[in-house]
């Protein structure tokens, strides 16, 4: 399973070591998930070197791959409250700007001042095109994460450069390019609908709604029908499950009430069956999420990186909020947070508060009570089996009686933060839907 194809290593483990040691230290680092107790080790002497590249102002394409593999496998070393994936990414884009990579570097001369790292200049031009791409991958991945806008733009180069994988001989390029189309459409998805600002978007009103959404899924039908032409990337899980974020993504519109309600709309009936299909298409697509995640064995779930799991609490927030619509509507409560801001959120969700019938005087696009109702679509979509399905999966790492973050930081495998923060979120669920359960 391919789950970041940006960094490739020809070289045997001894070859590497003596000539890329910090690429080499990199790899070691993200790869030893199942035995914490060196990755413990490595992980903090990693930071160390981090920190001495920065000082001496080492610049090359090695220290380059070494962050991105460093952040594209961060969930191993991520604690909510020292995170630091953001300063990671933003080494990640410092250093392919340092280095020229977002430029064809053939259409230009190189300045006196940057003669000192003519050394960084990879041999191989595709390693480079990779590495800067690979930037854009996971600086995608952490504003998607954490609502924000992407603090490194699409350009046309950067589909120059895909275009250069579509011959190439080595296996892993084939999946670069429906990985970074389907980076550019989320995040042009999240600038159209203004998903980080959403009580200030532009895009509002059931027909702007509806020809955003459509022509949204238009483009992704286009990316995995070709994406469909190579039986590699169509199998490749990590695809699959971008492919249905996407899907989430594009829909997920229907969740913001301020989109909807607007003065201009004369028949509500109408406007909530739009938004009502809209909701079904993306609790289908967030709960497809689940379910290909679900599928794969132990061991594969190693291999997945941040972007994967980073997207599996994005879908489980959306779930979430999909099933209390109606509550959150009345309390005010729909705008989406960053990962971390929904994290605190879902802790608070057993907090007793009164539900009450909806208040009848609904404002357009308002889905009509009993249309959208918690018990039902948790039923309807066997939200409550999934979640517990999803524990289960992991409780080899958060064992039954063990509370998140308790075990000791050595005896923690790559997994346990992902195991830790899902056991958050689905206390927070499971205690805010039993006040709907008929005494």
């Amino acid at each position: 399973m391919i789950s970041f194809p940006f960094v490739v290593v020809e070289a045997d483990a001894l070859k590497l070591r003596q000539q890329q040691p910090f690429l080499f230290h990199a790899i070691m680092t993200a790869t030893t998930g199942t035995t914490p107790h060196i990755q413990c080790v490595l992980g903090d002497e990693f930071k160390r070197q981090i920190a001495y590249s920065i000082e001496h102002s080492k610049k090359s394409l090695e220290v380059l791959q070494g962050l991105l593999v460093y952040g594209a496998w961060y969930t191993a070393f991520y604690r909510p409250a020292t995170q630091q994936i953001a300063i990671i990414v933003q080494l990640c884009v410092a250093l392919v700007q340092d280095l020229e990579f977002s430029s064809n570097q053939k259409k230009r001369v190189r300045p006196a001042a940057m003669k000192q790292y003519e050394q960084a200049v990879p041999s191989d031009p595709l390693a480079g095109k990779r590495a800067f791409l690979g930037t854009y991958f996971l600086a995608v991945t952490f504003a998607q994460a954490w609502r924000k806008r992407t603090t490194l733009s699409y350009t046309r180069y950067m589909g120059q450069c895909c275009e250069s994988f579509v011959n190439s001989s080595m296996i892993t390029d084939k999946f670069i390019p429906p990985m970074i189309q389907s980076c550019e459409l989320i995040s042009r998805v999240n600038d159209h609908f203004s998903y980080d600002d959403i009580e200030n978007s532009e895009v509002n009103g059931e027909l702007m709604l509806e020809m955003s959404t459509s022509n949204f899924r238009k483009e992704l039908k286009r990316i995995r029908d070709s994406a469909a032409r190579s039986t590699e990337v169509l199998q490749n899980t990590t695809l699959t499950l971008m492919f249905s974020l996407a899907d989430t993504w594009i829909d997920e519109c229907c969740l913001h009430s301020s989109l909807w309600h607007t003065s201009t709309h004369s028949d509500t009936s109408q406007s909530s069956l739009i938004r009502l299909r809209m909701l079904h298409r993306t609790m289908a697509s967030a709960t497809s999420y689940l379910k290909t995640l679900l599928q794969l064995p132990k061991a594969q779930l190693f291999h997945l990186g941040l972007q994967t799991w980073s997207s599996c609490f994005h879908v489980v927030i959306i779930i979430c909020k999909l099933v209390f619509l109606e509550d959150n509507e009345r309390l005010g409560h729909t705008p989406f947070d960053g990962i971390q801001e929904e994290l605190e959120n879902l802790r608070h969700l057993g907090v007793e508060t009164r539900v009450s019938r909806i208040d009848i005087n609904k404002p357009s696009g308002y889905i009509q009570e009993g249309s959208w109702y918690p018990m039902a679509v948790t039923r309807q979509y066997s939200v409550q089996e999934l979640f517990d399905s999803f524990t289960d999966m992991l409780r080899f790492t958060l064992p039954l009686g063990c509370g998140p973050w308790t075990i000791p930081r050595e005896k923690r495998d790559s997994l346990h933060s992902i195991a830790s923060i899902h056991h958050l979120m689905q206390h927070g669920f499971t205690k805010r839907i039993q006040r709907f359960k008929p005494s």
